[in-house]
């Protein structure tokens, strides 16, 4: 989007060649490597316990992203991450 001169003007902050560089490492981990070890998982472990597992990953990264903001995210945020630990769990019993 930065490409496009008026989108370039609004824009509040320069950018950084380190952002660059933190968005080529979240794409890998994030997609190339997370979406690989997903695939394996789903060709040898059970799809129900794998898909359940892999959809915890924003629970994962809400203390990932307090500890590179600084911000505590917000109660409903935590709340949240707690049910969605209490289904995960719950489901996993049965």
């Amino acid at each position: 989007m930065l490409a496009l001169p008026a989108v370039r003007r609004q824009a509040a902050s320069r950018f950084h060649p380190a952002d660059l560089g933190i968005a080529i490492t979240a794409a890998f981990f994030g997609t190339a490597l997370g979406m690989s070890l997903l695939m394996a998982a789903l060709n040898t472990g059970n799809v129900g316990i794998v898909s359940t597992l892999s959809s915890m990953t924003p629970v994962v990264i809400l203390p990932m992203v307090w500890l590179r903001s600084g911000q505590m995210p917000r109660l409903h945020a935590w709340g949240g991450a707690a049910l969605a630990v209490i289904g995960t769990a719950l489901i996993s019993v049965h």
